[in-house]
């Protein structure tokens, strides 16, 4: 199925009462309901837009039934991290547990970016005006990743963070076994041998061995900006995790033209392509994020967005081979 018939169905499963919204949205505020929205997108929350009474918008978002403990808890604590660090996140304005006929469900109430999402304004843009935004976008990466975590990954139920070197040969282990279900979108298996090869002794860690807070999931859709260029909003935190920086630039780069993503590292102050070690770096994230993405697009029954994958992937074979 394509990508609006899976999201489509999955949201149509679920779904809080209009009224458990509103009254979400009136605990965080303190303020009356005037109109709701619900916002079918994404697979980690059911979200709606909220106006509120005096003029304003919240968006109120619910984690399906499945999420991890604490998700929502946790997003809210590193969206401070990252506010505190002068990064343009949102505010979060509550975070409550619903009890709700699928059992409890954590819940987040945030502020709305301001000024205007980037997929909207982009088409309008010349070609300088979006050199502007994208590398003020790489600066405020640059900010983003001197937040410092206590771990990679995501801490487990009981908050403990992973074993470093455990948590990466599991990584991996895990993108090498996901490389064998290649095979179903074209893959050869020379070349699903030569991703075991080159990915069997990587090593996966930030430049000095510490986690900086990543976003991974970074989109002209999650990017607001205001009449001068400058980038005033980063949304969606639902993906973020404790990884390296060439992470970070390894998801752009796959969802970005190459002239933005260039303009993008122009601005960003904390590594250059042209360093071996860190280009390599982006390319095996490249890799491993891509084999990922496509397997989890196997596992959910999506058949669009499998392609420019591929293509990320074999890209990032290719430089790796070359660098090897």
């Amino acid at each position: 199925m394509d990508r609006s018939t899976y999201l489509t169905e999955l949201h149509g499963r679920l779904g809080l009462p209009r009224a458990m919204v509103v009254d979400l949205a009136r605990r965080a505020t303190g303020r009356e309901v005037t109109r709701t929205q619900r916002l079918v997108r994404g697979d980690e929350y059911e979200v709606h837009r909220v106006e509120i009474a005096g003029g304003g918008v919240v968006y109120p978002r619910i984690c399906f039934p499945d999420a991890p403990p604490a998700k929502a808890h946790r997003e809210a604590w590193v969206m401070e991290r990252a506010r505190a660090a002068d990064v343009p996140a949102p505010e979060v304005l509550a975070v409550e547990t619903l009890a709700t006929d699928d059992g409890d469900r954590q819940a987040m109430v945030v502020s709305e970016a301001p000024g205007r999402q980037l997929s909207v304004l982009r088409p309008a843009l010349s070609v300088e005006d979006r050199s502007v935004v994208m590398r003020d976008l790489g600066r405020v990466l640059g900010r983003l990743h001197t937040v410092r975590l206590p771990g990679f990954g995501h801490p487990d139920e009981h908050g403990d963070w992973p074993d470093p070197e455990e948590h990466h040969r599991r990584y991996l282990g895990n993108v090498i076994a996901d490389s064998g279900h290649l095979d179903r979108v074209g893959f050869t298996s020379a070349e699903i041998e030569e991703i075991g090869r080159l990915l069997r002794h990587e090593v996966v860690v930030s430049p000095d061995g510490r986690p900086t807070l990543c976003h991974t999931d970074i989109s002209v859709e999650h990017v607001f900006v205001d009449d001068d260029l400058r980038v005033t909003g980063l949304i969606d935190w639902g993906l973020w995790l404790g990884g390296a920086p060439a992470d970070e630039l390894a998801a752009l780069s796959m969802r970005l033209d190459e002239d933005d993503f260039v303009a993008v590292m122009a601005g960003y102050p904390g590594g250059s392509l042209a360093d071996v070690a860190f280009g390599r770096a982006v390319s095996r994230s490249v890799l491993t994020q891509a084999i990922g993405h496509i397997r989890w697009l196997i596992r959910s029954g999506q058949s669009d967005g499998i392609e420019p994958l591929a293509t990320a992937a074999r890209r990032g074979i290719a430089e790796l081979s070359a660098a090897a």
